[in-house]
């Protein structure tokens, strides 16, 4: 897990947090924008999302920000075991 990896999990999880459209669309369509992340890249990427999703009241109660601060949720989420 790279800075730039959560980064940009962080950016992908804003935009999602919009809830203006599916998720899986906008997966998609940021990895057609993104043809130079590799297969590992991807997977991290959409399971940091999705694991975000599924766990997002639980998440922004522990960060106390809902759901401003896309970072801290992608992090907090690598630290559930």
């Amino acid at each position: 897990m790279t800075p730039n990896l959560i980064r940009q999990a962080s950016v992908m999880l804003s935009n999602l947090l919009e809830f203006n459209s599916p998720a899986d669309v906008k997966l998609s369509e940021f990895f057609r924008n993104n043809r130079d992340l590799g297969t590992k890249e991807r997977a991290f990427v959409a399971e940091s999302v999705y694991g975000v999703l599924r766990r997002l009241r639980f998440l922004s109660a522990g960060t106390r920000v809902f759901p401003a601060c896309a970072y801290r949720l992608v992090t907090r989420l690598s630290e559930i075991p």
